[in-house]
């Protein structure tokens, strides 16, 4: 066996996130260290995303830099960039073990087995192919949980089929952590010290729907409470608009516990584009969810997705997308130029936009987002908010976000000794608009 110091490179969503601290949890398990700089290293690992052409393409390229760095590794690609493109790598002998969403979790197991670069070692099983499997809960070792707060996965698959999207393909079914495991694992964090739990999944808001009977969100946000289970701080990841209902809205409205923090994809505000798409709601209803997050939150962060240069869309189309951003009270935007995947209907829709108008229009939307996030930042000023401390820059200085997602810096004046993790009160003093943070004091 190679030298047993391995490294991670990871890309993509906070679930990627959740399964390379498993697998690296499993590697500290089976006699495996983590390199530290300069060390020798015997195992790369490329966690890859193929949701865009440009992660698929960063995470071959993670490959290459592998290869010059640490000659004579062994060389894993794995994940939605291994069941996506897994045989061209396995063709170009970039990689010893290409392992699919399914065969990653036992990475160990894999990685033991005799592969090379001309030889490679290819298990990437088709995720909506193979027997239905009920979800397991993924466990870390303390040794990689160096987060000021600790990303659960409980739900894992999805079945909306959007047009544009190949994840339904490279991640399979929708299924769903029991509550009771969510549960365990929450208090498994809270019992050492982790104050923040972020619950996500690939379709967070699909939970519960593989359960007979069906469950919902709400439903394990009720258990969790109702057992005694919810940690200090609770936050959702993202929810889909038609997941944000009413019920679901009110209860969480006076939850101390909960962060106000709502991610809320929106796509296009261009009723043709969302069908072409297949998303299941209008620009309207979607005014009318954000509406009501923020009549209920009035100081929570709402940001939205949005797809730009989606095939057909005209300049009336993104028109409509504009002035329904800048209608809607919304904190910040992740913008993406529309990516073709192969497999997906949409790569068959005509009236490709040029990419000279996709950058204009990407540059649009995103200036509107910052502009829509530095008014939220100056709207925070004098008020008190609960952050989370992440790391100390300086010795007197800590770096922290807000239970409602924004940046901090909390300067320490009077000796206060601070903990990484740690939930304190802050006043906000200041906001600096070159580094575009708040500045506060311990209140």
């Amino acid at each position: 066996m190679k030298e047993k110091k391995f490294i991670i490179k990871t890309f993509g969503c906070k679930v990627n996130q959740t399964e390379s601290a498993f697998m690296a949890s499993e590697l500290y398990r089976r006699g495996y260290r983590e390199a530290q700089p300069g060390d020798p290293v015997g195992v790369c690992i490329v966690h890859g995303c193929a949701v865009t052409s440009r992660a698929s393409y960063e995470a071959r390229q993670a490959l290459y830099q592998f290869h010059r760095k640490y000659p004579g590794a062994i060389y894993v690609f794995a994940g939605c960039a291994a069941n996506y493109e897994g045989i061209a790598i396995a063709k170009r002998h970039l990689a010893t073990h290409i392992l699919g969403n399914i065969e990653k979790l036992d990475l160990v197991d894999f990685i033991e087995k005799e592969a090379s670069l001309q030889h490679p070692l290819v298990a990437n099983s088709d995720p909506r192919g193979c027997p239905y499997k009920p979800m397991k809960a993924l466990y870390y070792d303390p040794r990689v949980m160096t987060r000021s707060r600790v990303f659960i996965k409980i739900q894992d698959g999805c079945d909306a089929f959007c047009s544009y999207c190949v994840v339904p393909y490279i991640r399979g079914y929708r299924r769903s952590l029991k509550a009771e495991e969510v549960a365990l694992q929450i208090q498994d964090a809270t019992s050492v010290g982790y104050n923040e739990v972020v619950l996500t999944g690939i379709h967070l808001g699909q939970w519960g729907q593989d359960f007979s009977p069906s469950k919902t969100i709400l439903d394990l946000l009720r258990f969790l409470e109702n057992s005694k289970s919810v940690p200090p701080k609770l936050r959702l990841s993202s929810l889909e608009p038609s997941e944000w209902d009413h019920e679901l809205i009110d209860f969480l409205r006076d939850k101390d516990w909960f962060c106000p923090h709502f991610h809320v994809p929106l796509q296009s505000g261009d009723p043709q584009i969302l069908k072409l798409m297949g998303r299941n709601y209008s620009p309207d209803f979607y005014k009318e969810v954000i509406e009501a997050i923020r009549s209920a939150f009035p100081h929570a962060a709402i940001g939205a997705d949005v797809i730009v240069g989606f095939p057909g869309e005209t300049d009336k189309m993104f028109k409509n997308t504009l002035e329904l951003v800048e209608s809607l009270p919304l904190t910040y935007l992740h913008v993406f130029p529309y990516s073709p995947r192969e497999g997906t209907p949409a790569v068959k829709l005509h009236g490709n936009v040029s990419p000279y108008e996709v950058q204009l229009r990407t540059k649009k939307l995103r200036e509107i987002g910052a502009s829509k996030k530095r008014s939220f930042m100056v709207s925070q000023l004098s008020r008190k908010l609960v952050v989370i401390l992440e790391r100390p820059l300086k010795k007197d200085l800590w770096k922290a976000t807000s239970e409602n997602y924004l940046p901090l810096l909390v300067p320490v004046t009077n000796g206060e000794i601070l903990l990484k993790g740690a939930l304190v009160k802050v006043t906000v003093e200041k906001y600096d608009s070159e580094e575009n943070i708040l500045i506060g004091s311990l209140a």
